[in-house]
């Protein structure tokens, strides 16, 4: 049987109000309804992962209840290297980050490059057809014969 959370606990877990939580469910068809009061824990931990990258929280991810908890006397030998772990993931996680921030920055740069490069198109066509304009307008006059321009007036 699965483990039932309530929303309320996953409104608390992500530190916003359990009618915000709501409104953020109107908008995603995650299969919940707004009047849902308990859900499934894995869609619990779907719905947290989804409204921190959403709402940009820093947010732990929910606890599995059914996971069995260790003693402290067994995690004593393996915490060091837990640590180790625990240091080489943030080292990765940060490189990540740094990553994920200069192609976001590559990406900003080449849209100012494209709108820039963009308005000079733009304005480089309105040059040729205002040029355009004024030789039609000077191959006209060039065009009409003497008797022409004087029968005209």
């Amino acid at each position: 049987m699965a483990v039932m959370i309530r929303m309320a606990q996953v409104a608390k877990h992500l530190g916003i109000s359990s009618q915000d939580l709501r409104k953020l469910l109107l908008e995603v068809n995650l299969g919940v309804k707004a009047t849902d009061r308990e859900v499934d824990e894995n869609l619990a931990a779907g719905i947290v992962r989804f409204a921190s990258r959403r709402l940009k929280i820093k947010c732990d991810p929910l606890i599995k209840y059914d996971e069995k908890v260790v003693d402290d006397e067994e995690t004593a030998g393996p915490q060091e290297e837990g640590e180790e772990k625990e240091k080489k993931l943030s080292s990765a996680l940060n490189q990540l980050h740094d990553i994920a921030e200069k192609s976001k920055k590559d990406i900003v740069r080449k849209r100012e490059e494209d709108r820039i490069r963009i308005e000079k198109e733009k304005k480089d066509k309105e040059i040729e057809e205002e040029k355009s304009k004024k030789k039609l307008s000077i191959l006209r006059k060039i065009e009409i014969s003497p008797e022409a321009a004087a029968a005209a007036k």
